[in-house]
């Protein structure tokens, strides 16, 4: 076959690439310009500048398409045949993405039978192109949708306001005050998560919360204006009520606690959800962005882009098995900022370490004494998801991202998982509380801290209410999302009150300009908390995911609260710090020997507890300790199961069962304590309370240890048995990484030609298994 003229080659060339343009745009370009056009907070928290997102357009519309149109070259140049041939598998593959995208949009069709019928639309429109020289002009038509998908985009949508930024206009005050201003914005950080049965804050749990109480005044009613991050935290530092239209930008806010200060104050400040603070202003600090635990921005961005884009493509149930995208804007693959390794961590088992996640070292590096006063700020995102950490400042592996109950931000009607939500939750909120403990000595130890006004808040709340939105506000969880810890402590204060009158956090900024007696120039919608007392009646309004207000009552809010505190406080049994951990059915269980009790052997349910091998290594000297403890029941049961979890021969948590997926699965937490350096035991039960005797059923174990045969060709198990390997009949990718004295091993693995995901993933070192896992969502990792 004699190879095409130079004009013919040209000429197929534009014509072939006019096609994958076209189906390129509709299969890829316009779904994320869609969804990404739309919320264009996705890109303001990260600071992107209007350079970086015309870049990230032309990308989206036109890398794909030539780098397919290059292929197809390349393969022209041996055969031509073969070029057809590889063009038509490009427009079926395409336009079978295409037919996906609608299938999971309306959700006509699920499973394999959906991905069935993409094939078949693929294989029609190949075949179309191939036989019929109108489908083919069609297509060269469609060439002109790309350019005018791109054009929407970076022209039309509220994007377009990130590249058509006008320089902020904004007005400093010239101030004699020297007195240090510290503002600390944590985040999804409820009132009640922070109190007693008495509604005081919880000292056994939250110490440092207590110290800050007692030499501050706490606003214990204090509400939030608005009830996601983009605006609420804006509305804290310009003391405005939000306006839905502008983004937590500069541009949006020219006006902000920081233009205020800027002209006497040092700005020291980290931001990671706005982008708020002008640059010549916070030179110290743009630091810990909003993808700290990214190795860098763009590949962050890509990952967060590929994960988006599966959502949209995937139909159920294979996008259950996808990082969740309604928590956060971005980081979706839940890898954590790693700060400077904690020097308690010699290689000796240690019970606690620094809590310097999420940006509380390096705020707490910024603060330090110095002749120019200065404004020192962090938004940290505690105790917000994903929940991993533990009140020792250690942190819980496993797939942490995924929280069991919660369904495209919806709890469903299992209480059980909402009440394992909140045990998380609050074992975060610990953390959380030493974290406050860095930053407070840290202000001591500077000589800052008496003479400083010091402000401690948080931007939203969170609910854990079954079957009512997590997020997303409703009468039923307004008191929930609504109410946030508020504490100012002024200038020389020593001593503690609590003052009940309403409080906004947009009375933060006014609060702070009255102390600094600076002039705010600009209108603001708070007042000042330190201005005499206010009503007692206050109608609270947030609105809903659709605009509309919900309101109540201060009073009945209150009176919400109060009855969600002693309900939640009664679950606990308060008293220690550990009291979190006892929770679930048959609680006089905890803490007593497995030998003590009544137990018989099960010879049919056998159990898969995730990561194993971990328990038989635990490594106390490190950040990681694996009390979380989650499995799969084989076989799957109907009803849930009540099950009791021991360490080491002594029970320390009980928990129900729960069906995800078509599995039987579980989870639960044990006290950090309970695991010893090196190996441990770990045995699940199911509990049948027979006439109130209660008998343990021990569920034997599924999990076997695996040997690579030295010619690779097979596995063999502990129990004897041979398991081939088969060379490229998985697909997968492996990551590594080595944070601190940790490491951590993630990935996924897959039949891709048959569709199907690896159920079980071995990790083998040296030839011989090292960790054996099934993920809680049933996704390999």
């Amino acid at each position: 076959m004699r190879a095409p003229e130079p004009d013919a080659r040209f000429s197929w060339a534009l014509r072939n690439g006019a096609h994958v343009f076209a189906l390129s745009a509709f299969a890829v370009a316009q779904p994320i310009f869609d969804i990404l056009g739309q919320n264009p907070e996705f890109f303001a928290v990260r600071g992107s500048t209007a350079k970086e997102i015309v870049a990230f357009a032309l990308v989206v519309t036109f890398a794909l398409p030539l780098g397919l149109l290059v292929v197809e070259i390349v393969v022209d140049l041996a055969s031509r045949r073969a070029r057809q041939v590889v063009h038509l598998l490009f427009v079926g593959v395409l336009a079978a993405a295409i037919a996906l995208h609608v299938i999971a949009r309306n959700g006509s069709l699920t499973g394999r039978v959906a991905l069935l019928a993409c094939a078949v639309v693929g294989a029609a429109v190949a075949l179309l192109t191939w036989r019929t020289a109108v489908v083919r002009r069609f297509l060269s038509i469609l060439a002109v949708a790309p350019l005018a998908f791109l054009a929407l985009f970076l022209l039309s949508s509220p994007v377009a306001r990130l590249v058509f930024t006008e320089a902020a206009a904004a007005e400093s005050v010239a101030l004699k005050s020297r007195t240090p201003v510290v503002l600390i914005v944590f985040d999804e950080f409820s009132t009640a998560a922070i109190m007693d049965e008495r509604e005081r804050v919880d000292a056994d749990r939250l110490p440092n919360f207590a110290s800050l109480a007692d030499d501050a005044t706490w606003y214990r009613n204090a509400t939030t204006v608005h009830a996601h991050t983009n605006h609420a935290v804006p509305a804290i530092l310009d003391g405005k009520l939000p306006d839905r239209k502008n983004l937590p930008i500069l541009a949006d806010h020219p006006q902000n606690l920081f233009t205020l200060l800027g002209e006497s104050y040092a700005i020291r400040a980290i931001e990671s959800q706005t982008d708020m603070s002008p640059a010549k202003l916070c030179r110290a600090s743009k630091a810990a962005r909003f993808d700290p635990g990214a190795s860098d921005r763009t590949g962050s961005l890509a990952y967060d882009v590929k994960t988006i884009y599966l959502h949209l493509l995937l139909p159920h149930p294979y996008v259950d098995d996808l990082p969740p995208i309604s928590t956060t804007w971005g980081n979706f693959g839940g890898e954590e900022a790693q700060e400077s390794k904690p020097a308690s961590i010699s290689g000796k088992p240690t019970t606690s370490i620094p809590a310097c996640g999420r940006a509380i070292c390096s705020f707490a590096s910024l603060i330090r004494a110095s002749r120019k006063p200065a404004l020192h700020f962090v938004h940290s995102l505690l105790p917000h998801v994903p929940w991993l950490y533990l009140p020792s400042g250690k942190h819980y592996g496993g797939d942490v991202r995924v929280i069991p109950g919660s369904e495209s931000g919806r709890w469903t009607g299992d209480r059980w998982l909402t009440i394992q939500a909140r045990q998380r939750y609050l074992l975060q909120t610990g953390y959380t509380d030493r974290a406050l403990g860095i930053v407070l000595r840290r202000l001591r130890a500077t000589g800052i801290y008496d003479r400083a006004l010091v402000v401690v808040t948080a931007d939203h709340g969170e609910t854990f209410r079954a079957g009512a939105p997590r997020r997303s506000v409703t009468r039923e969880n307004l008191a929930d999302i609504a109410f946030v810890p508020l504490f100012v402590k002024l200038p020389g204060q020593e001593r503690g009150r609590i003052d009940d009158s309403p409080a906004r956090t947009i009375d933060i900024l006014p609060t702070i300009a009255e102390v600094l007696r600076a002039s705010v120039p600009w209108r603001v919608g708070g007042r000042s908390l330190v201005r005499g007392k206010r009503s007692d009646r206050e109608t609270v309004t947030l609105t809903d995911a659709s605009g509309r207000p919900v309101e109540a009552s201060l009073d009945e809010l209150v009176a919400e609260r109060r009855q969600d505190v002693a309900a939640f406080a009664s679950l606990l049994r308060g008293g220690a710090p550990d009291s979190v951990y006892r929770i679930g059915p048959h609680r006089e269980l905890h803490g007593k020997a497995v030998g003590s009790l009544t137990v018989r052997r099960d010879s049919v349910s056998r159990v898969d507890l995730t990561e194993r091998e971990i328990l038989e290594v635990v490594d106390l000297s490190t950040s990681l300790v694996p009390n979380y403890l989650n499995g799969v029941v084989r076989p799957s049961t109907e009803k849930p199961l009540s099950l009791a979890i021991a360490v080491n021969g002594r029970i320390l948590a009980t928990t129900w069962s729960y069906e995800s997926l078509g599995k039987t699965r579980f989870s639960a937490l044990v006290p950090e304590g309970a695991l010893r350096h090196g190996s441990n035991a770990v045995g699940v039960y199911a509990i049948d309370d027979k006439r109130g005797r209660v008998v343990l059923r021990e569920l034997g174990s599924s999990d076997v240890s695996y040997a690579l045969r030295s010619d690779g060709s097979a596995l063999r198990t502990g129990d004897g048995h041979v398991v081939r390997v088969i060379p490229g009949a998985l697909t997968g990718q492996l990551r590594v990484q080595t944070p601190g004295d940790a490491v951590r091993v993630s990935g996924w693995a897959a039949d891709v030609p048959g569709r199907r995901p690896a159920e079980d993933v071995v990790v083998l070192v040296a030839g011989r298994s090292v960790l054996v896992s099934v993920s809680p969502t049933g996704a390999p990792s």
